[in-house]
């Protein structure tokens, strides 16, 4: 998740897009775990993040003028993944789910269509939206 974020974003600013964070909304209950079995599991964070960034630092989308709509971006995520597999980042496994999600998201005719630049101030609601007034 934390990589799929890198690359997101990656293909976001080369779009001319950003990226917004926020506070979570969630409160998580921790399971019971090891720090060692937590970084055994993440030792590629630590071990592959420099040579990610150098790789990131100096992407440059393959297409010129590419589209912001789902096709677009789809593609272009489809093949950033392909290139950090080529340079051993992720794993096949990750390579074919990406592929796969891609594939869900045309099986359902799922479209993001044009992505709008916002303003926020002109889109924050008021107040929160109860329960019953979005039924």
């Amino acid at each position: 998740d934390i990589w799929r974020s890198y690359f997101v974003q990656k293909i976001l600013t080369t779009n001319n897009m950003s990226v917004s964070y926020t506070s979570a909304e969630v409160r998580q209950d921790r399971n019971v775990h090891t720090y060692l079995g937590d970084f055994n599991s993440e030792q590629d964070l630590y071990l592959k993040s420099g040579e990610l960034i150098k790789y990131l630092s100096q992407y440059q989308s393959k297409r010129t003028n590419l589209d912001k709509t789902n096709i677009g971006l789809l593609q272009e995520w489809y093949e950033l993944m392909v290139d950090m597999w080529k340079i051993d980042i992720i794993q096949k496994r990750d390579l074919i789910l990406s592929r796969l999600w891609i594939e869900d998201l045309s099986n359902i005719h799922y479209s993001i269509g044009e992505i709008p630049s916002i303003h926020l101030k002109s889109h924050r609601p008021s107040s929160s939206p109860s329960i019953s007034s979005s039924l």
